[in-house]
């Protein structure tokens, strides 16, 4: 189960060299003809390991002639090999095929196990970068430790070994989450000037308003369930210095609130989807926010009333 990364099959497998491992991409090799060769391949018996290994990737891609071709190899494997299917889409594999295999699903990674191994390479490569600089690549990921990697490579080529937060923010067109919590800032200080302020910085900037609003209700979601569990870094995906500031500004809020906060932004991105003016929908969203009544608690309102009938009582 775990390699030894010593003997020679590992070696050779860790350097691509082996001639029992084989790689095979299913978006370039979709056609019955590129398994009928594959099949003409498993016939023979590996060199050197014990197995042969067939590892097809994106094998959602192949067509359903060449699935058909696959489907005998699957059906009575020859001792000596083994297939290796990964894909993104499993849904879009025919059950005969499914059938057939373990499945095994890949689970996303977490994003300060991202950041950290990441932090980890700059390190070795001797780059300055700054821990917020990690995490927005890391976030870029998506929980692939591969896409990140990709992206960090990206801004290397860009940025050379002195990587600036601003120069990650306009490489990779992420916003920026100082705009994010000065949003957050302006609705709880009920600033409607603050605002939309924002707004017109996200516009200049070049940011995609749909984007903006839907980083924002992130935002919001993080502060929610922050504010309704605690302690979340399982649920929030965030660094510790994040979760620091969002705890900061969620503290004083009610969770009400907060929960109605959200629903005025995910109207306000499903409106964008078709509206002319994405910058008024956004404009008008934060308005809303930044004007509206705090929710008085029911038990306050029952308080009330029962001292409004008390004074008539006296009065009478």
């Amino acid at each position: 189960p775990e390699p030894c990364n010593a003997c020679p099959a590992c070696s050779e497998i860790t350097a691509g060299t082996s001639v029992d491992v084989f790689e095979i991409d299913g978006a370039s090799n979709t056609g019955v003809d590129d398994i009928r060769d594959l099949r003409d391949t498993v016939k023979y018996l590996p060199a050197r390991c014990r197995f042969k290994i067939f590892i097809i990737d994106e094998v959602h891609m192949l067509s359903t002639s060449a699935f058909n071709a696959l489907l005998k190899t699957l059906e009575e494997p020859p001792a000596h090999i083994k297939f290796i299917f990964a894909t993104t889409e499993p849904h879009k594999l025919p059950i005969t095929i499914l059938s057939r295999c373990q499945r095994f699903d890949f689970k996303r990674i977490a994003l300060a196990v991202i950041a950290k191994h990441l932090g980890h390479i700059v390190a070795q490569e001797k780059v300055s970068i700054t821990d917020a600089g990690l995490t927005m690549i890391a976030r870029k990921g998506d929980g692939s430790m591969r896409d990140a990697l990709s992206v960090l490579d990206q801004v290397l080529a860009f940025c050379g070994e002195q990587v600036k937060d601003e120069e990650v923010v306009t490489l990779l067109g992420v916003v920026d989450r100082r705009l994010l919590l000065e949003a957050s800032r302006a609705v709880f200080a009920r600033d409607c000037r603050a605002a939309l302020d924002i707004v017109k910085r996200v516009d200049s900037f070049g940011y995609n308003m749909r984007q903006f609003c839907q980083e924002l209700i992130d935002h919001f979601r993080n502060m929610t369930i922050i504010k309704a569990v605690g302690p979340a870094a399982d649920l929030a995906d965030l660094s510790e210095a994040e979760l620091k500031e969002i705890r900061e500004q969620a503290a004083p809020a009610e969770l009400a609130d907060l929960q109605r906060h959200m629903a005025i932004l995910l109207k306000a991105e499903s409106e964008m989807a078709h509206a002319t003016f994405p910058r008024l929908v956004l404009e008008m969203a934060l308005l809303k926010m930044a004007t509206l009544v705090p929710v008085v608690p029911v038990n306050e309102i029952l308080a009330r009333l029962k001292a409004l009938e008390g004074m008539g009582e006296c009065g009478m």
